[in-house]
């Protein structure tokens, strides 16, 4: 009787290890995933259909320096990406809420704006990028197919951006009609002078990877990963375009 007991709690205790373990790859995963789609996250049936099954708002405009206070003005000037979070609401069932990264890169706003559009050449620097593939490109706008790769596996999105070369601004939202592995994700890029030769950049990002991140969590990832997303653009800005992750 002793030795099935015994042999009973042992059982379960190999159980809830197990239990354990599962739950917490999960959520590891999760996270991952939440951090690698926010780097990313800054890209002929499909070129009239794939609009028209997009219902996504316009991503709404932002001008960088209103965004600026004291504080955070001197802080980018003295060479620190910072961020700011803005509230909006866009129904039940997705994020609330964006991330904006600001920072002063030493090159002309123009420059920047080469790189950031040039889709191809980002896996060559972005973080946690692999690869794109650009499947829609027609006048200001672009459908780009983007692979990353988590924890050994390969997750797969779809974007559609458009492009306001008039005022340096870039904005994407998810291509609702393909398969995709996270549930939203829309953001941009809003470029502006700043002083003699530099320039303003401002990234603006909201995702929602349809996994259970905790709040704090996403918040902590979110200020971990979006800087190292403006410091990669200004790397291969200032390094006209040498450098590469």
């Amino acid at each position: 009787m002793k030795n099935a007991q015994e042999n009973r709690m042992r059982l379960n205790r190999i159980r809830e290890r197990r239990r354990t373990a599962t739950g917490a790859h999960g959520l590891a995963e999760g996270n991952a995933v939440f951090a690698a789609f926010g780097a990313a996250a800054v890209v002929a049936l499909a070129c009239a259909s794939a609009w028209a099954a997009n219902p996504a708002e316009p991503v709404e405009p932002i001008d960088p320096d209103s965004l600026l206070n004291d504080k955070l003005r001197a802080e980018i000037e003295d060479g620190e990406v910072v961020l700011v979070q803005r509230e909006y609401e866009r129904g039940k069932d997705a994020t609330k809420g964006e991330w904006i990264a600001l920072a002063i890169i030493d090159a002309a706003p123009k420059a920047v704006w080469q790189h950031i559009v040039n889709v191809e050449e980002h896996p060559e620097y972005m973080p946690r990028l692999d690869r794109v593939e650009i499947y829609l490109d027609e006048e200001n706008r672009r459908g780009v197919k983007e692979i990353l790769t988590v924890l050994w596996k390969e997750y797969v999105y779809h974007v559609l951006q458009v492009r306001d070369e008039e005022n340096l601004r870039l904005t994407w939202t998810l291509d609702k009609s393909k398969e995709n592995d996270i549930r939203d994700t829309r953001g941009g890029w809003t470029l502006r002078p700043y002083g003699e030769g530099k320039t303003l950049a401002a990234y603006q990002l909201s995702v929602d990877t349809g996994r259970m991140v905790p709040g704090p969590l996403e918040r902590w990832l979110t200020k971990k990963d979006l800087p190292n997303v403006v410091e990669a653009v200004r790397k291969r800005s200032e390094s006209g375009g040498k450098y590469k992750k």
